[in-house]
Parts: C-alpha cells; sequence; structure tokens
C-alpha cells in the first residue's frame, strides 16, 4: 500500500515489529469517518450535495486501489475518513482499514482465476449481492457496496437495516440475517421497489449507477468515470454547487 499515489490514501510514515509479539505501521491521524459525521447530522443522513461530493471522492479512493491490483472487500462508511482543519485538508476523504484486501491479480498481472466458494468477507449491510451468495469478489463487488453506503448517506438509513424483508416487501425468507439482506436487495431491483427506495435521491442517476453496476461480471474493469458523470450530472441537474461548505463544515467539531 505504501507505493499508491493517491491523494485519498494517508501518508504511511513508518512500520516496525515487535518481536514474538506484533508488527505496527504508522500513518498520519486524520479526523472522522463518515460514519460518525453522518450520525451527528440531526436527520442521521448528508445533504445532497454532500453525499455526492463524498461518494465522488470515496470512489476516486476505490479506482486507486485497484488499480494497483486490489480489492478492499469491506466498503463501508467507518472505512473512510476526513483529513483534519490544522492539515488543512478538512474535505479530503481518505480510504482506510486494509484488512481484508486480496490481490485480484497474479505476481505475472494476470486476473485470479474465480474461485467455485469463498469465505464471506465484507459487512452484511453494505455487502454486494455476490460477496452475500459465497462467491469470489472481484472489483465490481467493491462498487456495489460502495452504491449501498451513498444511497445510505442520502436517505439516512438502508432499508434493510432493521426489517426483516417479509415485513416490507412482502416475500417470505427464512434463514440467516445474511440470506434476508441478500433478498432484500435482490427485490431491490425490481423497478417499483428501487423507486420507493430513491424517492429522496438523485433517483434518475442512482437508477442508472445501480443498473450499470448490475451488467458488470467477474473480469469487467468498472467504468469509474460513467459512473462519476452520473454523479456530476445530479448535481447539475438539481442546481447543487461544488463550491458550498460540506454539512460537517457547520459543526464545532468534527476532527
Amino acid at each position: 500500500m505504501r507505493k499508491i499515489n493517491s491523494v485519498h490514501f494517508i501518508s504511511y510514515e513508518d512500520r516496525g515489529k515487535i518481536t514474538g509479539r506484533f508488527m505496527f505501521v504508522v500513518i498520519r491521524l486524520v479526523g472522522k469517518n463518515l460514519w460518525d459525521l453522518r450520525m451527528e447530522n440531526p436527520d442521521r443522513r448528508f445533504s445532497m450535495a454532500t453525499s455526492i461530493r463524498a461518494a465522488e471522492q470515496t470512489l476516486s479512493g476505490i479506482r486507486d486501489l485497484h488499480i494497483c491490483g486490489y480489492l478492499h472487500r469491506d466498503i463501508k462508511p467507518p472505512n473512510f475518513a476526513i483529513g483534519r482543519e490544522e492539515d488543512g485538508n478538512p474535505h479530503t476523504i481518505y480510504i482506510l482499514d486494509f484488512g481484508l484486501c486480496r490481490k485480484y491479480r497474479t505476481e505475472e498481472k494476470d486476473l485470479r482465476y474465480m474461485r467455485e466458494k469463498a469465505a464471506f468477507r465484507g459487512t452484511t449491510r453494505y455487502a454486494s449481492i455476490g460477496a452475500l451468495e459465497m462467491k469470489d469478489q472481484c472489483r465490481k463487488d467493491d462498487v456495489e457496496a460502495w452504491w449501498y453506503m451513498v444511497l445510505e448517506w442520502m436517505i439516512g438509513q438502508l432499508p434493510w437495516k432493521h426489517c426483516r424483508v417479509s415485513a416490507v416487501f412482502g416475500y417470505k425468507s427464512r434463514g440467516t440475517d445474511r440470506a434476508e439482506v441478500k433478498l432484500y436487495k435482490q427485490q431491490l431491483r425490481i423497478p417499483t421497489n428501487l423507486k420507493k427506495v430513491l424517492k429522496h435521491t438523485p433517483e434518475e442517476y442512482m437508477a442508472n449507477i445501480l443498473t450499470y453496476i448490475d451488467t458488470l461480471e467477474y473480469n469487467s474493469i468498472p467504468d469509474y468515470d460513467h459512473i462519476a458523470a452520473n454523479l456530476e450530472a445530479a448535481m447539475t441537474a438539481y442546481h447543487l454547487s461544488y463550491s458550498e461548505p460540506l454539512d460537517w463544515d457547520s459543526m464545532n467539531e468534527y476532527k
């Protein structure tokens, strides 16, 4: 990770080990993560402008990680944090926590063969359908998890946070919470369900992005520019400005 040259990666200061006990790395201190910042908002969500601008930066961080040959496999708000005001970068968002990362290319730069089954890695709330089905993860899975994260910023909480599937869409499900969340995400693709969930978002653009993500396969290289173009189009369509303050700018303490 030290070799990654990206504005969305924290500078790597040093590393070492305590013999027989543990290894450690030293990185630059950052501010609060995006989960804590959202929870400090009275509505438990970000404004549309902040959501879109945060979406653009987090997508860029994921793209840069993918370019270096790694999957994150645990995209979620706590794994992104803002810079500190005293460092002059409170509007920069950093990607964190690479404990579940995996190389998706071999040493010869070839794409790894897809395993028939893989252990679940990630966080159920944000995990892709493929990850919930115990499939080998790919770049698509990181981007799909990113979409759920952005949706949560916009609407306040994901529909499957508390509700059982049968209570919302009328479908019965038996099994683990993971299985129920997977079913809910599958039913979200039904147009009437998706329209309902996207009611307070830039609906057309969020739907476009999800539709595109669903076309990706294991060996696909996501078109990050296409996704970013939809986010930029949403900013324009809703007359939002990149110069307006981000939500955490008005907080007394966010560091």
